[in-house]
């Protein structure tokens, strides 16, 4: 099954590298807020989820 990350930020780049380099996991895409959505390479946006498709991550975070 395809893995996603729902969120785009600094978080979840750092999700994606923690689990690219211990487990050897491929993230397909990332899945944005459809409001923050604008097209950037491997973002889709969150309406387009299908979890059918994806295993998902959930990396959103509040800094404070």
């Amino acid at each position: 099954m395809k893995k996603a990350i729902i969120g785009y930020g600094g978080f979840a780049s750092e999700i994606r590298d923690s689990i690219k380099h211990s487990e050897n996991i491929v993230i397909d895409v990332f899945f944005v807020s459809d409001e923050y959505y604008n097209g950037e390479n491997k973002t889709r946006p969150l309406s387009d989820f299908n979890p059918n498709e994806y295993e998902v991550i959930v990396a959103i975070t509040h800094p404070t």
